[in-house]
């Protein structure tokens, strides 16, 4: 899918600024600082000739696992995630395992990152991964305490220039009005 990689190729250049270290956003040299995690090796299941474009997947800082922080990576094949469940006792049950797996781009019609979590406290988990409509879980776009807005921002930004190359719509404003944009 070279189309996609362009899109990802050019998105990535004209936001100098997540290519900083203190974002959660990963791709092309910056991919190096991922590589041995364990999202990465655990998490996703790649196909032998599959290439990662993008990684999104922050940590938690409250002695959690980075493996409970989710993620999800866009690759030459489709899209791949990981999720936990946003629920408000979520945080008491060490963030339960929400869906994940692996959408190919044929069936891929729509990717957005919408609400802030509803868990107890005010600790920040995630937002929540919206594929195709559906409401999957959360993802973590930090690495501390508070979530990371220029990530969740450069995302959606990317879903919407992505339309009419992989994805059918943008991120949807109408269903989830406190989508981050811009």
């Amino acid at each position: 899918m070279d189309s996609v990689k362009n899109v990802l190729q050019r998105h990535w250049e004209e936001n100098p600024d997540l290519k900083d270290l203190k974002h959660c956003v990963y791709q092309e040299e910056k991919l190096k600082e991922v590589e041995n995690s364990y999202f990465l090796k655990k998490k996703l299941n790649l196909a032998e000739s599959e290439e990662i474009y993008l990684i999104v997947h922050g940590t938690l800082w409250m002695g959690f696992p980075g493996w409970k922080a989710g993620g999800f990576a866009l690759t030459n094949f489709g899209l791949h995630f990981d999720t936990h469940k946003d629920g408000f006792f979520s945080p008491i049950l060490f963030l339960p395992q929400g869906p994940k797996g692996f959408i190919n781009y044929q069936d891929l019609k729509s990717i957005q990152i919408a609400d802030h979590d509803r868990c107890y406290g005010t600790e920040y988990y995630g937002h929540n991964l919206v594929v195709n409509g559906e409401m999957y879980g959360l993802i973590r776009f930090s690495r501390h305490i508070l979530y990371d807005e220029p990530v969740i921002k450069y995302c959606n930004q990317l879903f919407a220039k992505l339309v009419g190359v992989c994805l059918d719509s943008p991120p949807d404003l109408t269903k989830y009005p406190d989508t981050i944009m811009d």
